[in-house]
């Protein structure tokens, strides 16, 4: 009996050592893969991530942190991937999540900010309610904290139901703030918290309480490189580079291995014209990813972004040279050599692209550049149906009305140039350009009382005031009269040329050329209809042109004419 009491005891002891060792293993392999993330390195992080859970599937916070990961792949790169191709996976991820780990809410709370950013609020709200049911009862003003059995846990997920709402664009700080308040009461020295308020207030744009924040989560934790670096990203968005990089270098003076900070530096290297020091980082960054193909695209994106383009092709070629089959490299490098202006090459990679693609990964600005590379490439309606896509998924791109009518204008299609035009004056979304555009497109499609009328709309508006606009309208507006009234029957184009003289006249030296053109109108309105004849006022007209134009042969071949020339005027008689 003693022997077998012995031997279960040793047993009992090797179990216990076994299931501390494996859930230590667990929780140092879980911070190595978030440690993964927050250096980028998605691809290296997501092996982590499965592996962590084909090792025991009933961890909770491995799901939520592998579909975290994939949320700030995302985020890191919105040309490769796409948010619906993201959605779905992580969706996945988090419902595994919750059916194995079923005590488990935060990937309720990761399933509620997939949601969010699909912009389905009442799905947000219905995993929040299960997620806020199983959180003990805690308020600002009842601060109980010491009957919260793990205050840390408590905060963890009232900091993780605040991200949800911290996105760039969309950021709301009345749901996220008043989270992180009851964070802060429950862990008051995690410096995480810290971090989330600063980015909630950075996409506010409240840079004071940003940096009262990052700097509150730098002096809890001053071994992390990650607020001087949100800092610096601060700076950066606001267009202060010398501000940012001295953040980004004191980041690295923390821990000169985070490869974010490289790669950012890259970037604004590049922006200042350092073209040195930014490839050295860049290089940096490639060195501390693993120089391997998810960090070359990691920086391809990089020289995308920092419109680095012939920089862009080569990299990609590169990775072509190893592995060919990456579509989204086809849909970077077709972006790339329209941008570079190598129109014929990027209608050979953005027509590959989307061969070989599914339309679960194609995003919007797929659509997009597709109709731009078309448009350039003289396809008009090919370039107009794949503007249309892009307008079906998001109307509120109303801005590519305007290359619609782009492109249909260079390849002579005015009546669709017409029709986008009239669109988007439809839509309450039509500026001065676009309706001075659309009188000159009436115009050039023959529809003469068309332009007429439209530029009429343009004169009476408010911003009919600015003296450019009023001479171009005047101008355009008097060539569309003259082809309404070409036998000068009932002069309906004079009072336009009137009213082009007396604008023109404010800078006679800078609008030569609309004053030789109503002078002339003029000159002939008097000249060839009986009605209106006036040999005299012809004769006057003609000179003024010939005043500012000495060698205008219209001008000196009607001046020589009998009528004209045998005219005698008042002005004739004081010379």
């Amino acid at each position: 009996m003693y022997i077998f009491m012995n031997k279960l005891r040793q047993i009992t002891l090797v179990l216990i050592f076994c299931l501390a060792a494996n859930v230590s293993f667990a929780q140092k392999t879980l911070e190595s893969a978030k440690k993964l993330t927050a250096g980028e390195q998605f691809t290296l992080a997501e092996e982590e991530y499965k592996a962590l859970i084909l090792a025991n599937k009933i961890i909770g916070d491995n799901y939520y942190y592998y579909g975290n990961s994939e949320i700030s792949a995302f985020f890191s790169d919105t040309i490769t991937r796409s948010l619906t191709q993201t959605y779905d996976k992580c969706k996945v991820i988090f419902e595994n999540g919750i059916k194995n780990d079923t005590a488990n809410h935060l990937n309720e709370i990761g399933m509620a900010r997939v949601e969010y950013l699909m912009g389905n609020t009442s799905k947000v709200d219905e995993y929040l309610k299960k997620v806020n049911a199983s959180l003990p009862l805690f308020t600002e003003k009842i601060k109980k904290i010491k009957k919260i059995m793990d205050p840390k846990r408590y905060a963890l997920m009232l900091t993780e139901m605040a991200k949800i709402y911290i996105v760039i664009g969309k950021t709301d700080t009345a749901a996220a703030l008043p989270l992180l308040r009851r964070a802060k009461l429950a862990d008051p020295t995690n410096a995480n918290i810290f971090i989330t308020a600063g980015d909630a207030y950075l996409n506010v744009r409240d840079v004071n309480k940003a940096i009262e924040n990052y700097n509150l989560a730098q002096s809890l934790d001053p071994q992390s490189p990650l607020a001087k670096f949100k800092i610096g990203y601060m700076y950066f968005r606001a267009q202060n580079l010398s501000e940012a990089i001295k953040f980004f270098e004191e980041s690295l003076s923390i821990d000169p291995n985070f490869a974010p900070t490289y790669k950012e530096l890259g970037f604004l290297y590049y922006l200042s014209g350092k073209q040195d020091k930014s490839k050295q980082n860049y290089e940096k960054y490639l060195e501390l990813s693993g120089n391997n193909i998810p960090a070359k695209i990691s920086y391809v994106v990089s020289l995308f972004k920092s419109a680095d383009y012939k920089a862009c092709i080569a990299q990609i070629n590169e990775i072509f040279a190893i592995d060919s089959t990456i579509n989204s490299m086809n849909r970077v490098i077709a972006y790339s050599y329209f941008e570079d202006k190598q129109f014929k090459m990027a209608l050979y990679f953005m027509e590959k692209f989307f061969a070989n693609t599914t339309p679960e990964d194609i995003i919007n600005k797929d659509y997009i550049y597709y109709g731009k590379i078309l448009g350039a490439n003289n396809f008009g309606n090919r370039s107009e149906e794949q503007f249309r896509k892009a307008l079906a998924i998001n109307p509120a791109l109303v801005e590519l009305y305007g290359e619609i009518a782009k492109y249909q204008r260079n390849s002579k299609n005015f009546g669709r140039v017409a029709i986008a035009y009239e669109e988007k004056i439809a839509l309450g979304a039509g500026a001065i350009d676009d309706y001075y555009n659309l009188g000159k497109t009436y115009y050039s499609d023959a529809k003469y009382t068309l332009a007429d009328s439209i530029f009429n709309v343009v004169l009476d508006k408010e911003f009919g005031r600015y003296i450019n606009y009023k001479i171009l309208c005047y101008s355009w507006q008097g060539f569309a009269r003259v082809k309404i009234d070409t036998a000068f029957s009932t002069g309906y184009a004079k009072p336009v040329y009137e009213k082009l003289i007396e604008e023109a006249k404010l800078d006679s030296a800078k609008n030569v050329k609309y004053l030789v053109e109503a002078y002339s109108y003029l000159a002939y309105y008097y000249l060839v209809n009986p009605e209106f004849l006036d040999f005299c006022a012809s004769k006057r007209y003609f000179n003024l042109v010939l005043a500012i134009e000495p060698k205008n042969a219209k001008a000196l071949l009607a001046l020589s004419t009998k009528e004209l020339s045998t005219a005698k005027c008042p002005e004739d008689e004081q010379k």
